[in-house]
């Protein structure tokens, strides 16, 4: 029971929150070192299109340290898109933070980015929503 809880409490800590961020402003490209693909496409997986929103999406709000998005699997809220092409991607999701004056707020977001393939450079397209 206890190796199931520390096993559980690393699962948690896994790389979502230790893979090192940064802002990309708009029109440039955010590089990661490395852009995990799926075995079969060549193309980055759901995950990893899923993370890229994330850091554009907090990159746009008040208190990004707060942000607490949903899972993205078997969720309804939560919405990935491939474009033709296989190069563009749009993602739709609600995020979890806290306003300016500290209440925690829900906020629903539309992100549209492009990684040319085999790049390792993603490029946000547009962002809505955190009204």
């Amino acid at each position: 029971m206890i190796f199931m809880a520390f096993f559980i409490l690393w699962l948690w800590g896994l790389p979502l929150g230790e893979v090192e961020k940064g802002e990309a402003p708009r029109g440039r490209p955010f590089s990661w070192s490395e852009t995990p693909e799926d075995e079969e496409s060549g193309r980055p997986s759901d995950l990893w299109v899923y993370i890229m929103a994330q850091d554009f999406i907090e990159s746009e709000l008040v208190s990004p340290g707060t942000a607490e998005f949903p899972h993205y699997r078997y969720n309804p809220a939560v919405r990935i898109v491939r474009h033709a092409g296989g190069t563009d991607y749009s993602v739709q999701c609600y995020v979890d933070s806290q306003n300016r004056f500290g209440g925690t707020v829900r906020t629903y977001w539309v992100v549209k980015m492009r990684n040319a393939r085999g790049s390792k450079e993603w490029y946000r397209l547009e962002i809505r929503g955190g009204e």
